[in-house]
């Protein structure tokens, strides 16, 4: 497969306003959202940002204070060898979200650049939840934060969840929910399409109706 097999249009789709007017709502390979989920969608969303062929979209060993969906176009991970030479990990195509993965750690483990002149949705990384595992507090050695005691966090990565990270984060800012981990491993095996009973979202210990 080549990139001159599918040419990219002169000018990129500009992302749609408002998320209703989405081309890809309707394409089978999505699933659908509620008219609730899509409001908040839309509330989230920051703005739409454009980049040329051959630019990067998020840069190797850099934090990056935003989120992308690719709405249209071409993109590539690569991670830089020491040599100067560049492996492509994964070729990303409209729909894919850039950037969840260093939510985690101190900077992208790898780069995003754009194959071909690229639409995305720009979504601010604050504000964003991952489901995760409290295994416990980490070990003296590792109390480093100024900002209280930190936990160890597993992350499993959907639709595998045996493979994720296990992130040190402060206590402060993890909330438990009312999720039996049964419900919680449903949730990543199915990537979202179990659906808990609802009030799973509440904060740990509070009585379901």
């Amino acid at each position: 497969m080549k990139f001159e097999d599918y040419p990219a249009p002169l000018a990129p789709p500009v992302c749609a306003r408002p998320c209703t007017a989405c081309v890809w709502r309707g394409h089978a390979a999505f699933t659908p959202v509620t008219a609730q989920q899509l409001e908040h969608i839309q509330s989230f969303r920051e703005g739409v940002q454009t980049v040329e062929a051959g630019r990067a979209i998020i840069d190797e060993h850099r934090l990056h204070a935003h989120l992308y969906t690719l709405y249209s176009g071409w993109a590539f991970r690569f991670k830089t060898f020491s040599d100067g030479r560049r492996q492509i990990l994964s070729f990303l195509l409209p729909g894919d979200f850039i950037g969840l993965q260093e939510e985690f750690v101190d900077g992208s483990t790898h780069g995003v650049e754009a194959a071909t002149d690229c639409t995305l949705c720009v979504f601010p990384r604050d504000g964003l939840w991952a489901l995760g595992f409290i295994m416990g507090i980490a070990p003296p050695p590792l109390q480093v934060a100024k900002s209280g005691s930190l936990l160890m966090v597993f992350v499993p990565t959907a639709i595998h969840p045996f493979t994720g990270y296990l992130a040190f984060i402060p206590e402060a800012t993890v909330h438990p929910i009312n999720l039996p981990p049964e419900d919680a491993m449903k949730m990543e095996f199915s990537a979202g399409l179990f659906q808990p009973k609802p009030g799973w979202l509440l904060p740990g210990g509070t009585p379901v109706q």
